[in-house]
Parts: C-alpha cells; sequence; structure tokens
C-alpha cells in the first residue's frame, strides 16, 4: 500500500528525497482551490478533470500497466476524500508513484497541470523551500499569538505547538484586571495598517512585577515560534504594538524579524487582510536581493562562475555547484539527465522511449535541496537568453 501524508511546509530534506527518488513512474497533479465552502464540490470536478487527464497519459504508455492501474486508484480514492477539498487551502498539488502518495496543501494560487514524469515535478513546491519566495507573519498582543506562512500572493495560518501559552494570563498564572490598564488610541502614521488599534499600559502598583510577566510569556511565545517556524532564515514580520514588539524583539532568538512591523491588533484578521498588511514590509527585502543578486551574475559573467547553457546549468545543479539559479518565469525544456554519463540530453538527442522530465524543474529542485538560492524571475528582469542561468560556487 502506497504511503500518503498531506503536508503543508517543504524542508530541503524533504525536496532532496523528492528529487532523488527512484520509484516512479510518478504523476504530478497540480489544481487551484478556493478556500472551501461552497466552492469545495467545484475543486473536486476541477481534481476529477485531472485525474482523467493523467489516466489518459498513463494509458498511452504501455509499458506502465500495472504501475499505471495502482496509481490510477490512488488518485480516485484522493478524488473521494471531500475533506481535502474543504480545507481552506489556494492550491494542492498531488504526488503520486506505484509506491508513495503524499499531498500538499499551498497557501497560493497554481495553475491546473497533470504530468507524467520519471520523477515528481516539484516546481509548484518550491516557494514551499524557498526562503528567498517565503516569509512569515506573527500577530502577537498579549491576548494572543498568531503564525502565518506567506509568499508573495497569499497568507496561510499554521498552528503554534500545543503548550504555547494562549495569552498573558496562561503564562503568568493571574488574571488581568481591566482596572490596572490605561488605555489611549493611538496616533496614525504612515504605513500604520490600521488607526484605531489600541494601546495598553501598566500603572498603578504591580508594575515591575507585570513587565516581568509580561517578558515571560513573550520568551514562552518565542520558544513556540522557534519550534513551528520550520524556515527561520525567511523574513518575519511582526504585526503588534509598540510595548510589545519592542520587549519581544529584545528577547528573540529568531535570527530575520524585520526592523519595520505592522502597527495594530490582528487577534480576529482574516488572511487576506494580515497578507495585505505584510507583504508591503517584505517586498522591499524581495526586490533588492533579486537585483542583488542578478547584479551579482552580471558582474561574474567571463570568470568561469557563471553558466547560462542548460547542460551547464543542470549539471551544476546536480554536482552542487550552483550558489544562485535563476529560472525565467515559465521556463520549460524536456529533456533527460543521464546521472551516470553526466550527460544532458533534449530535443533530437532523446532517445526512443526515454521518459523526458522538465529540465528547468530538475535544475531548481537539485538547487534548492543542496542549499542554493532560487528565483523565478520576469522576462524584463532576465540577464540571459536561455531558461536558465546560475552563479556558480566553483
Amino acid at each position: 500500500m502506497p504511503f500518503r501524508g498531506m503536508f503543508t511546509m517543504l524542508s530541503r530534506a524533504k525536496l532532496e528525497d523528492l528529487v532523488t527518488s527512484d520509484d516512479g513512474p510518478w504523476v504530478t497533479l497540480s489544481t487551484p482551490l478556493h478556500g472551501g465552502g461552497p466552492f469545495a464540490k467545484q475543486d473536486q470536478l476541477a481534481f476529477r478533470r485531472l485525474v482523467e487527464d493523467a489516466r489518459s497519459q498513463l494509458e498511452a504508455r504501455a509499458d506502465l500497466n500495472g504501475e499505471a492501474r495502482v496509481i490510477v486508484e490512488e488518485l480516485e480514492e484522493i478524488l473521494g476524500d471531500r475533506e481535502i477539498f474543504r480545507a481552506g487551502a489556494r492550491g494542492l498539488v498531488v504526488l503520486a508513484s506505484p509506491h508513495r502518495v503524499e499531498r500538499w496543501h499551498l497557501p497560493n494560487e497554481i495553475e491546473p497541470r497533470a504530468v507524467v514524469d520519471a520523477r515528481p515535478h516539484v516546481e509548484t513546491l518550491l516557494p514551499l523551500a524557498s526562503s528567498s519566495a517565503h516569509f512569515y507573519a506573527v500577530s502577537l498582543t498579549l491576548h494572543g499569538t498568531r503564525l502565518f506562512s506567506c509568499d508573495r500572493h497569499a497568507a496561510r495560518e499554521l498552528p503554534l505547538p500545543e503548550d504555547a501559552p494562549a495569552r498573558l494570563e496562561d503564562a503568568a498564572g493571574w488574571d488581568i484586571e481591566e482596572q490596572h490598564l490605561q488605555y489611549h488610541p493611538t496616533t496614525p502614521s504612515l504605513g500604520s495598517p490600521r488607526h484605531d488599534a489600541p494601546m495598553y499600559h501598566a500603572q498603578g502598583g504591580g508594575t515591575d512585577d507585570r513587565d516581568v510577566d509580561i517578558e515571560k510569556y513573550l520568551r514562552a511565545i518565542d520558544a513556540a515560534l522557534w519550534e513551528a517556524i520550520p524556515h527561520r532564515d525567511a523574513p518575519i514580520v511582526l504585526m503588534s504594538t509598540e510595548n510589545v514588539e519592542g520587549i519581544f524583539r529584545r528577547i528573540t532568538r529568531l535570527p530575520r524579524v524585520c526592523d519595520a512591523f505592522v502597527h495594530g491588533s490582528f487577534d480576529h484578521a482574516e488572511l487576506d487582510e494580515i497578507h495585505a498588511r505584510a507583504w508591503p514590509v517584505v517586498e522591499p527585502l524581495f526586490q533588492e536581493r533579486l537585483t542583488r543578486d542578478l547584479e551579482r551574475f552580471r558582474d561574474a559573467r567571463g570568470t568561469g562562475l557563471t553558466a547560462e547553457r542548460l547542460d551547464e546549468v543542470v549539471l551544476a545543479a546536480w554536482d552542487g555547484r550552483v550558489d544562485t539559479l535563476f529560472v525565467r518565469r515559465g521556463g520549460e525544456c524536456a529533456g533527460v539527465l543521464d546521472e551516470r554519463r553526466r550527460e544532458v540530453r533534449t530535443g533530437d538527442a532523446l532517445r526512443d522511449g526515454e521518459v523526458h522530465t522538465d529540465l528547468c524543474d530538475r535544475a531548481a529542485a537539485d538547487s534548492l535541496a543542496k542549499g542554493a538560492t532560487v528565483h523565478v524571475v520576469d522576462d524584463l528582469h532576465v540577464p540571459f537568453t536561455g531558461p536558465v542561468g546560475a552563479i556558480l560556487r566553483w
């Protein structure tokens, strides 16, 4: 019986496991979702069409009769699981071979696609593993903490560990009395996400003890976030009030908390609002990094530390020599990486009956699995003529 799993985060180790898997053939189904609710049935029907597409591709390959039957049975079982389409995600990716089946919920929108290949087609999953395309947002108040995994398109709420304190009282062991808190409205400022967010300051007896309790609470939250965030090299946007934000920034171990933060209380905000408030904080960071890496690519041309030919890039990625990879958005090239011969074959060089793969996807997956930065770039920014380019480590 194939292994089944549902995932939302992709570690480099997991990515490398998928890239090097040799238990194919693989069917990769990518389908957009619309958040569940009344759209769940519509999404389920769209997934059914992808299953039929995959079935046709498998049946066209006479050498896969027995394996094809196993894969199709697994896909039909997933199709019958209505909860998968009600989960509130924006995308679903299913990777199925005769021996493994994995299901991935994505927080971002994706294009529908059915691919039959010798290996899983992981391009759609790359934002889950690439810190250059991924960030976190943390809504942090004394009354609760929420963690969100985000990319440039959407936000998805992630669970905190069960032992994380839900509010200050849980960590401090006492009840907040309203008379000990003084309320005043915040002053609107440029870029502030909301102008009616209250700020609270302690007053009266026990202030020093309360400050100690607040720090204790925030240290517990920091420990919970440390455990819940798998990609700690990704930027983290704080969404909080000034008094809480300052203390948390002083004590946190998280290495990439953004200098700018979103002022306000977002205990009950919808995902769209979370993303709309957090994205402007990190957008300049992503653009700055891309601009810097493209400039490095241009400067390194002619030194032997760049590659632009597809075969050179694919082999360098497999060897672990890629430092930074650029993939042209929508770029795709069918071919084969013959690891034993260290040969990349495309077009007329492909042999009869040879199962090809998307070499752009292969280069990106190999690069990420071996610690490289991967950028998906638009034509406007591409400084090379082919579908990929790379800065090499050596």
